[in-house]
């Protein structure tokens, strides 16, 4: 708004018209005094746009003889610069009062007026260049330097303001910058203060997360947590980076933190999975086996245990000896998972001993007969046994120290510790070496018969034993028929071993008939 003052002071009419006439009269009367032919009005002008003053062509004419010469006293407010007539006068701002004198011998002659110079030029004012300025902690921003504008004005400046609030909100606050000169002119100019949030929002996440692993090896509705969140303004979303389903191990989940200015900050939770669930194992069948090497069995092919695992089975073992001892081993089957995880079966390898011992009987014996027509005191020897495993007895079927006459088969049987038996014959051949006894029947006298021999005779029956069996009693009389004289009967007794025993009995054949004589 420009204001304007203009003081105009005038003359009266009356009384320059009364100088002029008393001018005017007194020239007649002794010449001519001065008498204002022109008398310049009063001017009202502006300031020159870049100077605080107005350069007016000022003229003033009198007349009258002698000519009259001009003086110009100009006072007031201000001061103007430069004096003269027809020429151009620089007059300050304000009222500058001019009063023209003109003068000769005759007189003077006056004429007044005003030269008003008002500023209507408005100042300039160039604001400060837009300022982005970083939020506080309060999501404002306070303290901001806004820097100081261009000014510049024709007359002079009384002051420079601005409406910038103490503490700028978020976001873009125009400043309206204003500069008023020394006749209230008054121009604006505005600044645009953007206040942007660049404060990152902050986040804690949540601790690390143990997980078991379900049947698939994964682990799946993890309940992570919530992150601890804040921000200068205002939080406005809250993200991660969790998978469905979380595999075995460790995994880094980002979490990230957005405020409503798109800042954002990121953290690390560590979900680790682990595998809980032990594998399976079935074992492979017992097995029944004999043994194959020494007392023991050497089994190239147990079997394969089946296996399953959630995960991924590392590894199948047992702790099956090399070679089975004999009876029942219990062989423990493990199956490992990558994690450690076990699992366990029992197999049971029983080994029994197929292999019977060997055995080689003594050689036969031969033995005598004692009275009995048996043997005693026989010694048989020891038979030759072995085992793979061990021998547990050596028996013979013979349980009699006493052997009877003839041959005797005596069966050695070797049994082994799992009760494998394996046998062999020795002959024992009692043999009778003592003859049989016989007794002759006593002698025998007969009688001839008509043919001077002897018949029917009774030779009656030798006594006989043996100490096994009389087989036979013969003698050497094959006749029934013995001659006059002595005959000598050989009685024979055999025993059943073919042992021989003789006796004599005499068998005397007499003649008792006599003759006859005729």
């Amino acid at each position: 708004m420009k204001t304007q003052r203009s003081i105009t002071l005038k003359l009266p009419f009356l009384s320059c018209f009364l100088l002029i006439i008393i001018l005017f009269f007194g020239i007649e009367s002794h010449g001519q005094a001065p008498v204002f032919t022109t008398c310049p009005a009063n001017i009202t002008v502006n300031t020159n746009p870049s100077a605080c003053n107005k350069t007016v062509v000022y003229f003033a004419a009198a007349s009258g003889i002698p000519t009259p010469t001009l003086t110009y006293t100009f006072s007031g407010a201000t001061s103007s610069i430069g004096s003269g007539s027809g020429t151009g006068l620089a007059f300050n701002l304000g009222t500058t009062y001019v009063r023209i004198k003109a003068h000769n011998t005759l007189g003077d002659a006056y004429c007044y007026d005003t030269i008003t110079v008002i500023d209507n030029i408005f100042p300039t004012i160039n604001c400060p260049l837009q300022i982005i300025a970083g939020t506080n902690s309060g999501c404002n921003a306070s303290g901001i330097s806004l820097g100081t504008p261009t000014t510049s004005d024709n007359c002079s400046i009384t002051s420079i303001n601005n409406n910038a609030p103490p503490i700028f909100p978020i976001d873009n606050t125009i400043v309206t910058w204003s500069v008023t000169d020394g006749s209230g002119n008054v121009s604006t100019c505005i600044q645009s203060v953007i206040v942007v949030d660049i404060v990152e929002p902050t986040i804690i996440c949540p601790p690390t997360k143990i997980a078991n692993t379900n049947n698939g090896c994964t682990a799946t509705g993890v309940n992570l947590g919530t992150p601890v969140t804040s921000d200068n303004c205002s939080v406005v979303l809250v993200e991660n980076n969790a998978p469905s389903a979380f595999p075995l191990g460790n995994t880094y989940v980002t979490w990230t933190v957005y405020d409503d200015a798109g800042n954002n900050s990121i953290c690390t939770q560590l979900v680790t999975v682990v595998d809980t669930i032990k594998p399976t194992i079935a074992c492979p069948t017992s097995k029944t086996v004999g043994t194959n090497t020494a007392c023991g069995a050497t089994i190239l092919d147990l079997g394969t245990a089946v296996t399953s695992d959630n995960c991924h089975v590392a590894s199948v073992t047992n702790n099956a000896p090399s070679i089975f001892p004999i009876g029942t081993t219990t062989v423990l089957w493990t199956v490992t998972d990558d994690a450690g995880n076990t699992g366990n079966c029992i197999q049971l390898i029983t080994v029994i001993d197929t292999v019977k011992p060997t055995i080689s009987c003594p050689s036969s014996v031969s033995a005598p007969t004692n009275s009995g027509c048996t043997a005693t005191g026989v010694v048989l020897g020891t038979p030759i046994t072995s085992d793979n495993c061990t021998v547990a007895s050596v028996t013979n079927n013979h349980a009699s120290s006493t052997y009877s006459f003839g041959n005797t088969t005596v069966v050695w049987t070797v049994t082994d510790s799992s009760g494998n038996a394996a046998s062999c014959s020795q002959l024992v051949t009692v043999i009778d070496t003592i003859k049989p006894l016989i007794i002759c029947p006593g002698n025998v006298i007969a009688k001839t018969n008509a043919g001077c021999t002897a018949t029917g005779v009774v030779l009656g029956t030798p006594t006989t034993s043996d100490n096994c069996t009389v087989a036979s009693v013969t003698n050497n009389h094959a006749s029934s028929t013995y001659p006059l004289g002595n005959t000598t009967v050989i009685w024979t007794a055999t025993d059943g071993s073919g042992n021989i025993s003789t006796c004599s009995q005499l068998v005397t054949v007499i003649d008792t008939i006599k003759p006859t004589i005729t």
